[in-house]
């Protein structure tokens, strides 16, 4: 029988299934309290103590831009704008004011987002110190359904903020998602509301506009109160009767319209061109049915879920196969599944066209290969690695603790459940049944799957391509004309083999020569009998899926390149990162394996050192000692072939001209690192000449020696288990014979002196806009006071100019200032951030200047001393319960105390309170008096 027919009966058996699925409801969580009050609103309370002594609390509106008339376009966003610019009980900004008395911060603990479907404000991480407080953050959520004011000169100074956020937002990238989204739903109401609006609505609309919008959405029956955290759910639960019972339901309510995509009765041809694009691809875009609302509470739901990432992992390695093939037109091919809301799922391959002269070719290529796969099928090897995959994307390969469940997986539960009607199910049970459905699906099910995702879907066809190529572009009859072709083409099955991996060694164990104990951690310290040093730091029983991390540092990093081919070793680096294999198995084999599926290996190569980061399971400890041992002692950099493709890609790529943000960044760091040799950018020349013998010559500087390598163990697991894995394989490892030159050259730190300015203007593409970056370098004594220092200084400067060029002057969206550590030498950097229209640059700047000025001078008030330190204060807290449970927390402390004497064992509170402003001042103006680099990259 043809496959095709076998893949239909598939089919029937395969929705008989789903269906069988879609009776078994996922449990109700019996921890969540669920209700609605007599005017309409939907409550959600449930009590967990992660973190302890706090709550969020959320109001989630079912309504967003779609509900908005053509005059309001923009006004759901803008509304969500005003309700913190002025509410009933805390008129103009006092929210803020009253809220920062207590540690709570704009930005980091409130925030609110609008959609096309929703519009959700909360206050997270909120200290519940006292009933009237908690009392008082209720009652924002009271105004905020029903009493934000809207007062005229409030919206008036928001259009300059919301209109730069329209600037910021206008950039290549986010106008071929909105394009993307039109093509997505095509023919909806959807594709004409952009959630920003249009900058005409936005700086012209009326108040009245806006609130006819607020008053006639903003109701009880289109909202849901959620609050989650450490208290009694039965007196939160009346303290939500009590406060918000009084707000009237709405007489006679707009019933919510809905806005359905209508169905594409043929594939649909349609480009999309911008003028910053500088690439050429092909995006075919899969539209698949998403499950009704009663499927969604049900196992059902989640098997049709997780079976389409399996396909979908299937297929995207065989698009990725075939694109290394070297007669293939694309240099990439890329699939990704999700869901688009709850209106329909989207299988989205990107296909980069390697020239502009393959367009057709590579429309050709992606047809042939997906009927290919319609035509054959898949087998059982591609089909068991693809779950291995899927699993560990989904994070199904491990368990869900207690310990691992925040407020903010439980809010989301509530919140898809009264927005999508989802399951309001316990993170744990549903974790556990997610791993047993994603384990019960069969090879029938993904094969009928296969067919439904690829053959039975509404299908969109659209090249993405810059204004000057579109001329090159084949026309729709044309691309018909090709898929038509293909149809009628007799393809070769191409499936994809697997090898086994195998971890075993034989090779005698090393030893510890010498333990002795660390300083200030407790722990002890083994040499071993190849020279490396062991960091073992052991810690209490976590309750957690990881039992393991491993950090293997090497002290090479940049100095491992060769110096006198920097760029050329720049590029072996960039091929080893994407391609580190071992023992003949690529990268692939190792992320299908069974046997290495519990455990997490990733390399990072820096300025200052070379390292393998390691996690792993209880169970996996011994195969994640054993992929150490493999990638250190039998490094894998794939095939000859495969290199020819990477430099083909890349010389592609190289061959492209830069734009313009690239151009200036460029030209930025020959300034700030005064034109470090390490500086230099990979070129043509450098591809061209990359090798496999320069590629395992550079990972044999940077990884080679095990006399220059440190390990970093933070276990629950006992201390002689893990001494006899690491004599077993660590120890193991062999020295190297070649000794390569150490470098000379000055550590890569930035080096501008005195006050420097680089300010470049380049032709205006869309928006003009002004990107500019103020920093300043100094150096300081590194001490805990002076840690804690900086904190308040970036708070108190990021509030002052958030107050004085956001929220007084209207010329940004998002400013920040923040300071950070280069290397352990006691030199950082405090940088000031913002985007601005050009006629407010120079305004702005000045004001930059100002501030720091005005804080090197004076000083900061007691008030902002005191937001400060009770923000810091409580947010180190909230960051010291939430790492408690991580071992890769606790060895990043540990390991920056050893290595860098960053200490992690004190008093943060005691020292923070100790701070004076004088202290703040006076690190500000050491600040001010360092070196300072002021970028601007312009377009107008």
């Amino acid at each position: 029988m043809p496959l095709r027919s076998l893949i239909l009966i598939a089919c029937f058996t395969f929705a008989g299934l789903f269906s069988a699925g879609a009776q078994q409801r996922i449990p109700e969580d019996p921890g969540t309290v669920v209700g609605k009050l007599d005017n309409g609103m939907t409550y959600y309370v449930r009590h967990n103590a992660n973190p302890k002594g706090c709550a969020d609390f959320y109001i989630v509106h079912n309504v967003g831009a779609l509900q908005e008339e053509d005059n309001q376009n923009g006004l759901a966003h803008f509304l969500e704008h005003m309700a913190f610019n002025g509410i009933k009980h805390y008129p103009q900004k006092g929210l803020f004011d009253f809220l920062a008395k207590e540690g709570v911060r704009f930005g980091y603990n409130i925030n609110a987002y609008t959609s096309r479907n929703e519009t959700v404000y909360n206050l997270s991480n909120i200290p519940l110190v006292r009933e009237s407080f908690v009392d008082s953050v209720m009652l924002v959520l009271h105004d905020w359904s029903c009493d934000i004011l809207c007062e005229q000169d409030a919206l008036d100074a928001e259009r300059g903020v919301i209109s730069e956020e329209w600037r910021r937002s206008d950039n290549q990238r986010s106008r071929m998602a909105a394009s993307q989204t039109s093509l997505v739903y095509h023919g909806a109401k959807h594709t004409k509301r952009s959630v920003l609006g249009t900058y005409e609505i936005i700086n012209n609309f009326k108040r009245e506009e806006i609130l006819d919008f607020y008053h006639k959405w903003y109701r009880p029956d289109l909202q849901a109160i959620v609050v989650v955290g450490d208290f009694e759910p039965a007196q939160m639960v009346a303290r939500i009767k009590r406060m918000f019972s009084d707000i009237p339901a709405t007489k006679n309510p707009v019933p919510k319209e809905v806005y359905p995509v209508p169905e594409l009765k043929e594939p649909l041809f349609e480009n999309l061109i911008d003028p910053d694009i500088k690439f050429q691809t092909l995006k075919v875009i899969h539209r698949l049915p998403y499950p009704s609302a009663p499927e969604r509470s049900t196992e059902g739901f989640w098997k049709q879920h997780f079976t389409k990432q399996v396909v979908t992992a299937v297929v995207a390695e065989r698009m990725m196969k075939a694109s290394k093939r070297s007669d293939s037109p694309v240099s990439s091919a890329v699939l990704v599944t999700q869901p688009s809301v709850a209106d329909f799922y989207t299988a989205m391959f990107t296909l980069s066209a390697k020239n502009d002269k393959l367009l057709e070719e590579t429309l050709r290529f992606y047809t042939r290969e997906i009927k290919r796969v319609l035509d054959h099928g898949f087998t059982k090897d591609e089909f068991y690695v693809a779950k291995v995959k899927a699993a560990r994307r989904n994070r199904l390969d491990r368990d869900l603790y207690e310990a691992d469940v925040t407020n903010e997986m439980l809010v989301n539960v509530c919140k898809e459940h009264f927005l999508r009607s989802r399951a309001l199910a316990s993170p744990i049970e549903l974790h556990d049944i997610q791993k047993t459905i994603m384990n019960d699906i069969t090879y029938e099910e993904a094969s009928a799957c296969l067919f439904e995702m690829f053959a039975d879907s509404e299908k969109i066809y659209s090249y993405n391509i810059g204004v000057s190529k579109k001329d090159k572009l084949p026309s729709v009859e044309r691309m018909k004309e090709i898929i038509a072709q293909v149809q009628t083409e007799t393809l070769e099955p191409e499936y994809i083999t697997y090898k086994k991996v195998e971890l075993d060694m034989d090779a005698p164990a090393g030893r510890i020569v010498k333990t002795s104990k660390i300083k200030g951690v407790a722990g002890e310290q083994w040499t071993l009998s190849n020279g490396a040093k062991v960091y073992w730091m052991p810690c209490e029983q976590v309750k957690s899926a990881t039992h393991l991390v491993m950090d293997l540092r090497f002290g090479t990093g940049y100095r491992a390149l060769r110096q006198d081919k920097i760029a050329e070793s720049k590029a072996a680096t960039s091929y080893m990162m994407r391609n580190m294999g071992f023992a003949s198995n690529t990268a692939s084999d190792i992320a299908g394996s069974p046997l290495c599926s519990g455990v997490q290996v990733a390399f990072n190569f820096d300025k200052e050192y070379s390292g393998i980061n390691v996690s792993s399971s209880a169970k996996d400890v011994e195969a994640a000692f054993k992929m150490v041992r493999n990638y250190l002692v039998r490094p894998y950099f794939d095939t000859e072939k495969n290199l020819a493709k990477y430099r083909s890609d890349n010389l592609r790529l190289l061959g492209r001209e830069i734009g313009s943000s690239q151009k200036f960044s460029r030209e930025q760091n020959k300034v700030r690192y005064d034109n470090h040799p390490w500086a230099v950018y990979v070129d043509s020349a450098a591809v061209t000449a990359l090798d496999m013998n320069m590629v395992r010559e550079v990972y044999d500087r940077a990884f080679g020696n095990p006399s220059e390598m440190e390990v970093f163990i933070c276990s629950d697991l006992e201390r002689d288990e893990i001494a006899a894995l690491v004599e077993k394989h660590i120890a193991a490892i062999p020295g190297s014979s070649d000794v390569y030159e150490k470098s000379t050259v000055a550590p890569f730190l930035p080096a501008y002196q005195g006050k420097t300015k680089l300010d470049k203007t380049y032709p205006l593409l869309s928006a003009p806009k002004a990107d500019v970056e103020v920093q300043f370098l100094a150096k300081v004594k590194e001490q805990q006071k002076i840690n804690v220092t900086y904190d308040i200084l970036d708070y108190i400067m990021t509030q002052r100019c958030v107050n004085r060029i956001r929220e007084e002057r209207g010329g940004t969206y998002y400013v920040r200032f923040f300071s950070e550590r280069c290397g352990g030498n006691g030199l950082r950097t405090s940088t000031i951030i913002f985007q601005t229209r050009p006629q407010m640059l120079d305004v702005l700047l000045q004001d930059a200047q100002e501030l720091m000025d005005a804080l090197s001078e004076d000083g900061p008030l007691d008030v902002e001393m005191e937001n400060a330190v009770k923000y810091l204060v409580k947010a180190r807290g909230e960051k010291k319960q939430k790492n408690a449970n991580m071992l890769k927390a606790r060895l990043d402390e540990r390991r920056g105390f050893i290595k860098d004497g960053i200490p992690y064992k004190f008093d943060y509170e005691k020292i923070a309170r100790k701070i004076t402003a004088k202290d703040v001042r006076n690190l500000a103006r050491a600040v001010n008096n360092g070196n300072m680099l002021i970028s601007v990259y312009r377009e107008q």
